[in-house]
């Protein structure tokens, strides 16, 4: 009987590790994607916000105070 409890012990071992590895995986792909979508982010704010200064620049000769 002991020799199956140690088996049992190996394959919940084992399946463990499987568990552990899948886990890791999914998040580090997770990971990657969330920096994908920040990246995109940042990238669109910066041009949004080059695009109004330029135009700020642009009128700003129409401006009187």
């Amino acid at each position: 009987m002991f020799p199956i409890r140690f088996q049992c012990r190996e394959v919940d071992g084992l399946m463990n590790q499987e568990r552990i590895y899948k886990t890791m995986r999914n998040a580090g792909a997770g990971s990657i994607a969330a920096g994908i979508v920040i990246a995109a982010t940042g990238l669109a704010a910066g041009i949004v916000s080059i695009v109004i200064g330029a135009i700020l620049l642009k009128r700003k000769s129409e401006i009187e105070f």
